[in-house]
């Protein structure tokens, strides 16, 4: 396959992703684990497109309709508000441990947009995860914002969401 065939190939895949929204099927589907990291790279290059479109601090794999346990998540809030976001793709997280500390914060979603509400939330956890350069990551601590957003989007991949 010739290199420009690739990034039509990779162009089309960034295309047909968008985010999904409140009474879509996807975010009612249980998503499966992935098995290998480099078939989502492509999705990844999409979804950092779509988070940084809508200034999100993160963005499960569900919610473009892709029913797969992944997520991008910001890796630090930019001290000058021109700079751009940087993420972390995070792969088939798991939280092995949450502290019994727990701080109630604001939340909102990008695909229930207008809806926001306090939620509690553990203020420290212990993570395990693979990075999208196949390394496994595991006792990685978070805390404070970190900690909430691996704790949202660690459900929002991983589970059904019932009421959406």
């Amino acid at each position: 396959m010739g290199k420009q065939s690739r990034n039509k190939k990779k162009q089309r895949a960034i295309a047909m992703h968008r985010l999904v929204y409140l009474g879509n099927s996807a975010l009612r589907k249980m998503s499966v684990p992935v098995k290998d990291v480099k078939e989502i790279v492509p999705i990844v290059k999409s979804m950092k497109s779509i988070v940084r479109e809508y200034q999100g601090l993160g963005l499960a794999a569900p919610q473009i309709g892709v029913n797969q346990r992944f997520f991008l998540m910001i890796e630090q809030v930019p001290g000058d508000e021109d700079a751009e976001f940087t993420y972390e793709a995070v792969i088939n997280p798991v939280i092995t441990s949450a502290s019994s500390t727990v701080t109630k914060d604001f939340e909102g979603c990008l695909s229930f947009p207008g809806y926001q509400g306090i939620v509690p939330r553990a203020s420290e956890i212990q993570v395990a995860y693979t990075t999208l350069d196949g390394r496994k990551v595991e006792n990685r601590t978070l805390t404070d914002l970190h900690a909430r957003v691996f704790q949202v989007l660690t459900v929002l991949s991983a589970f059904q969401l019932h009421n959406a």
